[in-house]
């Protein structure tokens, strides 16, 4: 689902978007989620439950404090997030760079104009969420971007890493302590100082080892094992 805000204090501007929008989630089959705020001020009184919000869609012209200002604030807490400016002003359409928005749409809306914003934002969105899912890894032959669900684990022996994936092996060299840094940990655990696994593929724990899904056992090291089964069993809310 692709939750979008739009801050727009006019209710027939917001009337139009809402129904564009509707138009667009249905063209591309996207399910979306909209929220409607009138002005920057309650935008950002509710900022921090804002901050899933895909797709924010600012008015520049707004009473108090205006689109380009309220897009500095949102920055400050996040840079990823994709904005879109309407103005019915063209002089305004200048000031906004600095965010770096998705594009600025001039009153009156015109469909396809935002449809093609949307769709830009949407790429930008899935591009992101590619990124944030998945490993580059450089290796004596080419780059390669493999997804996190493809990993069971990793294990360094010889001053190299070795990936073990659902279906083949890849092998490069970097630090285990640059790959843990590298790794989301709320996907990857270090059990021992040779070896990180996918969360997702532990079947068990035992005293001294852990066992994966398909019957691979990965040692345990001594001063690991508390904080192994703590994270163990807050992934599995057990």
């Amino acid at each position: 689902m692709l939750k979008i805000a739009i801050c727009e204090d006019s209710d027939i501007q917001y009337k139009i978007l809402d129904k564009y929008l509707r138009s667009w989630a249905l063209k591309n089959n996207i399910t979306i989620h909209l929220v409607h705020y009138k002005s920057s001020e309650e935008f950002l009184f509710n900022l921090n439950e804002n901050m899933d919000v895909d797709i924010i869609i600012l008015d520049i012209q707004m009473e108090r404090m205006n689109g380009i200002e309220l897009a500095k604030k949102i920055r400050e807490k996040d840079e990823e997030i994709a904005i879109i400016f309407v103005t019915g002003v063209l002089e305004h359409m200048s000031k906004g760079y600095s965010v770096g928005a998705i594009n600025y749409l001039l009153k009156p809306l015109k469909e396809d104009e935002l449809f093609d914003s949307l769709d830009r934002a949407y790429r930008k969105i899935k591009q992101l969420k590619e990124k944030k899912e998945s490993l580059k890894v450089v290796t004596d032959k080419q780059i390669v971007k493999i997804k996190y669900s493809d990993i069971k684990y990793f294990v360094v022996y010889s001053h190299y890493v070795h990936i073990e994936l659902l279906n083949k092996k890849i092998t490069y060299k970097k630090r285990i302590s640059d790959l843990e840094d590298e790794l989301p940990k709320t996907h990857f655990l270090r059990c021992h100082r040779s070896y990180i696994v996918n969360l997702h593929f532990i079947k068990s724990i035992e005293k001294e080892s852990l066992t994966l899904d398909d019957n691979t056992i990965i040692p345990i090291s001594r001063g690991k094992k508390e904080k192994v089964l703590e994270v163990f069993m807050n992934y599995f809310d057990i």
